[in-house]
């Protein structure tokens, strides 16, 4: 019942975010987890993962990667 709640405040934010026009990022997954560690052990990823790290680059690249893959998120 908790990660209900969890969830939908999630997604309040998140539109609270859209309206304001602005890119949350990670921060409702932080926010999220912080409230809960072990609620993204429900979710199941169907898709391979592909990570990006570095030290500079890496949203010009996880974009560049995106318009690749338009119909996939």
């Amino acid at each position: 019942m908790k990660n209900f709640f969890i969830l939908l405040a999630m997604k309040i934010l998140h539109l609270g975010l859209k309206i304001a026009r602005k890119n949350g990022g990670n921060f409702l997954g932080k926010i999220a987890y912080d409230w809960n560690p072990n609620l993204f052990q429900y979710f199941k990823i169907e898709c391979p993962i592909l990570a990006v790290t570095a030290t500079n680059g890496k949203t010009m690249t996880n974009n560049a990667i995106r318009s690749c893959f338009p119909n996939s998120w």
